[in-house]
């Protein structure tokens, strides 16, 4: 089973698999073979090749911009 911390509590992340998962050692992000996760949630759509977070909850990947696990538009 895969754990994250919140308010100093151990979460069951269910969806990941315990055999690839991956902390990214933020209390926030995480990711196995196949999801990225933002606590317990999954962020769909994420490309898991080529994701990154960025500071706080926002995260990215070569398409999509993403808070928390909602993916947002991005204006220029």
């Amino acid at each position: 089973m895969c754990y994250y911390d919140y308010d100093d509590k151990p979460n069951w992340v269910r969806k990941a698999s315990p055999d690839s998962f991956t902390s990214l050692n933020d209390g926030h992000f995480g990711n196995d073979d196949n999801i990225v996760f933002c606590g317990a949630a999954t962020i769909p759509k994420a490309n898991i090749k080529h994701g990154h977070k960025i500071g706080g909850f926002y995260s990215k990947d070569d398409q999509r911009m993403f808070y928390y696990n909602w993916q947002i538009q991005v204006t220029t």
